[in-house]
This record gives structure tokens, C-alpha cells and sequence, in this order.
């Protein structure tokens, strides 16, 4: 019967298998096979326009779902001024390059140091001490108090936990951060991190 098409587009990524049998059977048949390219391109520049937008709201675990991946910073542990240890949540300092930081609040999330990922918490607010607009990235590691200074991290977010906002006194703040852990706790163990 009549050829219904002579040209077949084949779209995507890691999709060289099922081109190369097609173009094997456009040459036994008689149609052409084309790669296209620019409309994977156009779909991730859209895509990584909302996954920005997302970031930037705090919908961390949509833009995981966007993504596949959680959205992730990469940076260095640096020396912080050690209030966490003197209430009992010693954290982890990070700075990163990644101009892309969550809104400030209280998030679920894993440190991976050499590959090992550990879920934590992290509180990401406006510095204190400095009028520069500055943020700290601080991650409090559920059972682990090593030193981590100077190592080069990846902080995964999974998931926005809360508002980063003012307590008035330090019993009232480490109750919270009691709350948010057993938060962070459940969440992890329903997706078995």
C-alpha cells in the first residue's frame, strides 16, 4: 500500500537505541529517521525557568519532582560562630557559589560529604551580625557531631519545613528545633532515607 509517512523525528536523550533500529528500518522501508536536538533544549530552558521560580518560593520537593533529583547546593563547610553547640544543635556552616539559595526558613534535607548522605536540618536566614544582606546556610546533622570544617559538600533539599522566625527566649527556640527534627524524622523514615 501507499507509504503513510517518509520521515520519522525521534526527540529525546539516551534514545540512541531506538534511532538506530529506526533508522535500520526507515532503510528497509524507505523513510528517513532525524534526530532533533533543539526541542529537549527548548523543554529544559523552560523547565529550569520554573524550577528557579520554584526554588525561589521554597517548593523544594516540587522542584525535585521537576527535576528528579532534590535541588542541591555545593559548597564548603566554614567556621561558624557556635551558637548551635551552645544550645545543643551544633551545625554545619556552608558557603556556596550557588546564587540560587531557598528562601529563609527551616528545611529537611541531606549532607552528602564523600558521597555519605546524612539528612539533617537546615535553617537558612539573613546573618545576623552583618548588615550586608548576607545569608547563613547553617545544617544541624541528626546524630553527627564531627567537625566538618573545610570540606566540600552537597546539601540536597527535600523538603520546606517552616519560617525562619524570631523566639524569645532559648528554651522556647530549642523546643522548635526539637519539633522540626521529629518532623524531619518522620519524613525520612516515610521515604527511607
Amino acid at each position: 500500500g501507499p507509504r503513510v509517512f517518509s520521515r520519522v523525528a525521534v526527540a529525546g536523550h539516551d534514545r540512541v537505541g531506538n534511532f538506530s533500529v529506526l533508522r535500520t528500518l526507515g532503510q528497509r522501508y524507505g523513510f528517513r529517521a532525524d534526530k532533533i536536538d533543539p526541542v529537549r533544549y527548548k523543554e529544559f530552558v523552560v523547565s529550569s525557568t520554573r524550577v528557579r521560580r520554584l526554588v525561589s518560593e521554597g517548593r523544594m520537593d516540587e522542584a525535585g519532582a521537576l527535576l528528579g533529583h532534590p535541588y542541591y547546593l555545593d559548597g564548603t563547610i566554614v567556621q561558624g560562630e557556635g551558637r548551635g553547640r551552645e544550645i545543643g544543635f551544633p551545625t554545619a556552616n556552608m558557603t556556596t557559589d550557588n546564587e540560587l539559595l531557598p528562601p529563609d526558613g527551616v528545611y529537611a534535607v541531606t549532607l552528602s560529604v564523600d558521597g555519605i548522605a546524612r539528612p539533617g536540618l537546615t535553617n537558612i536566614r539573613v546573618r545576623p551580625t552583618f548588615g550586608d544582606g548576607g545569608r547563613t546556610i547553617e545544617t544541624h546533622i541528626l546524630g553527627y557531631d564531627e567537625p566538618l570544617y573545610g570540606r566540600q559538600v552537597r546539601l540536597s533539599f527535600v523538603q520546606r519545613l517552616r519560617d525562619e522566625r524570631k523566639f524569645p527566649d532559648v528554651d522556647s527556640l530549642r523546643a522548635q528545633i526539637e519539633a522540626d527534627q521529629r518532623r524531619a524524622e518522620r519524613l525520612f523514615s516515610k521515604l527511607s532515607v
